[in-house]
């Protein structure tokens, strides 16, 4: 379960990110 957990946590930030990055090609997130 805790696994799955992180497995969301990142998928979401990867969404996140991914949708900044269209919005704003030079945005980053370090980590």
């Amino acid at each position: 379960m805790n696994i799955a957990v992180v497995d969301d946590e990142e998928a979401i930030r990867e969404q996140i990110s991914g949708f900044i990055k269209k919005r704003n090609p030079d945005f980053n997130i370090s980590g």
